[in-house]
């Protein structure tokens, strides 16, 4: 697949850069760009021969066979970065709701009089989700001799999502004017809760939304049928005797 892909990579250098953030966003951090076109001019060029093959054998006229090939290219290539994005948009969701989480434990550590970097690391060995793998990450960069801003400048690389940008400003500055960070975690807690809750609301008003093709294309078909269908089949067999 990463041959396949560096064939059309080298043609969009740019896209390759963006497709690299969406990988790193949605936690594949040791697969290449190259890998991902590679599926992606796999699925579509499976798609498109099926679609066409199948049009073929069914005796399709030729411009129903060319839309419906055309609509199976299309799946084909847009699919996987469709799926692609949608795993890193759930895991960066994960990351903000999981992050009041780790900066109160960060405000426990610190105030006890445990040093930052000691603090986050042992915040991170409690965290289970993307955000403790994302941690640990910038720590083991940090100890493989990357300083901490650097560290955590590649960690909103990978995650640029507002709570990380305010979580990584924070620290920065604090450091950077010399204010206390137990005193700036603290701070930035009440603000990261309000954070999550909002992003907890906006779920649960996208439900009636996404409610809403199941039960226009599953249940109400279904319900209409059983409701109808003896009334109607009676109606039928009345008007056939009548006949």
């Amino acid at each position: 697949m990463t041959r396949l892909g560096d064939l059309f990579a080298r043609a969009t250098p740019g896209g390759q850069q963006d497709l690299r953030k969406v990988i790193l966003s949605a936690g594949l951090w040791s697969t290449k760009p190259a890998t991902v076109m590679g599926y992606r001019v796999l699925a579509t060029a499976l798609l498109g021969g099926i679609t066409f093959w199948a049009g073929a054998k069914s005796g399709w006229s030729p411009i129903v066979l060319l839309i419906a090939t055309g609509y199976g290219v299309g799946l084909g290539w847009i699919g996987p970065l469709f799926l692609l994005k949608a795993r890193a948009r759930r895991r960066t969701e994960r990351i903000e709701i999981e992050l009041p989480e780790l900066i109160d434990l960060l405000v426990v550590t610190l105030e006890a009089g445990v040093g930052f970097n000691a603090a986050l690391q042992r915040s991170s060995e409690r965290m289970t989700g993307p955000l403790g793998d994302e941690i640990r990450l910038t720590l083991r960069e940090h100890h493989l001799g990357l300083g901490m801003d650097g560290a955590l400048t590649n960690l909103l690389d990978r995650c640029d999502i507002p709570s990380i940008r305010a979580f990584v400003r924070s620290i920065i500055q604090s450091e950077a004017l010399g204010v206390s960070i137990g005193q700036v975690m603290r701070e930035l807690a009440g603000d990261m809760r309000k954070r999550r809750r909002q992003i907890i609301e906006e779920k649960a008003q996208k439900a009636p939304i996404k409610m809403l093709f199941p039960l226009a294309f599953m249940i109400l078909p279904a319900l209409l049928l059983i409701m109808l269908f003896p009334g109607l089949y009676s109606l039928v067999q009345t008007l056939s005797s009548t006949g």
